[in-house]
């Protein structure tokens, strides 16, 4: 069996997994010698599964990086608090230029829609009923779709973030 840890954690182990035998079927090493035993315990394959979630290696695994490396898990730290820095300054440039995109389609929506109006109510007021009506409610159109566009588009911000945090 190959083991990273020292003797005495190996003799630790080797007990564990003979209590364990024991516990499940005694009859398994019964008849055998404490010497054949631990031989044959050290014989099977023995895996040991750590799970860990995170951004960050588990605190042994960054002691294990300190003594392979100097200054291994300080490195490991570091290279972690650049990246979060620069992912955190790219997010706000990215929703400064978002929000600035958003409202200048606000207000070329609102230009557009008013000018239209606008338009529309100076063809109405020189005789051009037909045509007024239809800028005016072209423009008036214009505002609602941009109104609830952007409606549409804050509400799917909002899910995206709720369901981002879960």
């Amino acid at each position: 069996m190959e083991s990273t840890g020292s003797p005495k954690e190996k003799k630790a182990l080797v007990a564990h997994i003979e209590r364990e035998i024991n516990r499940k079927d005694p009859d398994i090493l019964r008849g055998l010698s404490p010497d054949k035993r631990g031989k044959l315990i050290e014989t099977v394959a023995i895996s040991v599964v750590k799970e860990h979630s995170g951004p960050l290696p588990a605190p042994e695994t960054l002691i294990e990086y300190n003594e392979a490396v100097p200054n291994g898990a300080d490195r490991i730290v570091t290279i972690f608090e650049e990246q979060a820095r620069h992912r955190m300054s790219l997010e706000k440039v990215a929703v400064g230029r978002q929000t600035f995109q958003s409202q200048l389609g606000q207000w070329f929506a609102l230009i557009l829609g008013l000018s239209t109006v606008g338009c529309g109510t100076w063809c109405i007021l020189e005789g051009h009923d037909w045509a007024g009506v239809g800028l005016s409610t072209s423009g008036l159109i214009t505002l609602g779709v941009a109104f609830l566009k952007g409606k549409e588009s804050q509400k799917k911000d909002l899910e995206e973030k709720a369901f981002s945090k879960k």
